[in-house]
């Protein structure tokens, strides 16, 4: 697991500077890199802070993941049908034919801010 630090490193640095994630995000991370750079910390200590850091890290990238995945809120619709991508005219079309969907919207919304 030692060997992973390089990995992780870079991982780290490529999340601080090519993307949006905040600190507090990669804390995580960077709290295992600290452990695993360690020479003091024994297998059994790495083993219980994994166990600790791994739903964290696990919920962090599962939330990036999805924001990431419908920041076009546009796209998303009850009735699997998605409206025109390249045209943002028919705005008003697509909130008469799927009333439902600004109620979505507003639900998805405060999820993926940040």
């Amino acid at each position: 697991l030692r060997n992973f630090t390089s990995s992780l490193s870079s991982f780290i640095f490529m999340a601080i500077n090519h993307t949006h994630w905040s600190t507090a995000d990669l804390r995580p991370y960077q709290t295992l890199l600290w452990t695993l750079e360690s020479q003091s910390a024994s297998d059994d200590e790495i083993g219980l802070l994994l166990k600790r850091l791994i739903p964290r890290m696990m919920h962090n990238l599962f939330s990036h993941h999805w924001c990431n995945s419908y920041n076009d809120l546009d796209a998303i619709s009850s009735q699997l049908l998605g409206p025109s991508f390249w045209n943002k005219d028919d705005h008003d079309q697509m909130n008469k034919s799927f009333p439902q969907e600004a109620i979505i919207r507003r639900m998805i919304l405060p999820f993926c801010a940040g």
